[in-house]
């Protein structure tokens, strides 16, 4: 009861304004806005990875970015990267259609988890199924395809990454770490061919977790398993310019009791973005100058 009455009191002083924009937009530093967030909600610093990546700026932050868990479905965009990268080298088209095994079926939301079955499914659908309504059976699919035609999985997302792991459970399939998934957002922020997958994400997710106070130009991957909550994203300015990539992933904090997971990574996330458009507004003015 008393983590809820902070939290709805929180909740209230954000959005009535309390305090103040510049109270986070002129933050000296990035950590200080993440330790007093995590105060703020009573939540275990140690039980919360953080790895942030200003594409303008250059700044960066990481906590506990080296913490391998279950990633849940936010490698769902690695997924997707990965067979945009076969699109890309001719290997496939966004037409190839996959095979469906009652051996993929996996409970969830999603059309093709919920609708009568087809013998095939276009790629295309698959990677919109996956990523907009997280469709699990749609992501078994994409994974056994790629393993029982290109190689293995998690090796994949280790490459995609850039990542040489430090901690064996890495090697685990659909384990991640935080600077991983930065790693893989930074990728797919940084070329072209992905944007198909970042407009989906743009559209998915609408008023929850990192979308819940940015609600505009966050495109977004959440990921959930049993107590385990994370969301990684990539805001865009309006001009469509990706601007920072975020991922913020949890264990055992019990981040679903009374809403607390939406509230505590949207307002992070809404704090960081203040103090994003400060520093950009504070650079764009030193350089007229």
């Amino acid at each position: 009861m008393k983590k809820l009455f902070v939290i709805v009191c929180l909740w209230l002083t954000f959005i009535s304004g309390a305090f103040p924009a510049s109270t986070f937009a002129q933050a000296k530093e990035i950590r200080d806005i993440v330790t007093q967030t995590i105060q703020e909600f009573q939540l275990d610093a140690n039980a919360i990875s953080i790895a942030y990546t200003d594409l303008v700026t250059g700044d960066e932050f990481f906590l506990n970015e080296h913490v391998s868990m279950h990633a849940a479905s936010t490698t769902k965009v690695a997924t997707a990267a990965l067979y945009v990268d076969l699109i890309e080298n001719g290997e496939l088209d966004w037409n190839s259609e996959l095979p469906y095994n009652d051996a993929y079926y996996e409970d969830g939301a999603g059309d093709i988890t919920n609708e009568p079955k087809r013998d095939y499914y276009p790629i295309e659908e698959l990677i919109y199924q996956m990523l907009y309504y997280s469709d699990n059976t749609a992501w078994n699919m994409l994974i056994q395809y790629y393993y029982d035609n290109f190689g293995d999985f998690q090796q994949g997302l280790l490459d995609l990454g850039h990542i040489a792991p430090i901690d064996d459970d890495l090697w685990l399939v659909n384990y991640a770490d935080a600077e991983l998934l930065n790693n893989i957002l930074l990728h797919v922020a940084s070329h072209e061919k992905y944007r198909p997958i970042t407009r989906i994400m743009l559209e998915a997710q609408e008023g929850r977790l990192l979308k819940s106070h940015v609600k505009q130009g966050m495109a977004t991957k959440y990921g959930q398993y049993e107590d385990i909550y994370h969301d990684t994203g990539i805001y865009f300015n309006n001009k469509n310019q990706p601007q920072y990539t975020i991922v913020i992933m949890t264990h055992d904090i019990y981040l679903n009791e009374s809403g607390i997971a939406d509230d505590f990574m949207g307002i992070l996330n809404a704090r960081l973005k203040e103090w994003h458009d400060n520093r950009t507004k504070m650079m764009t003015i030193t350089y007229r100058q």
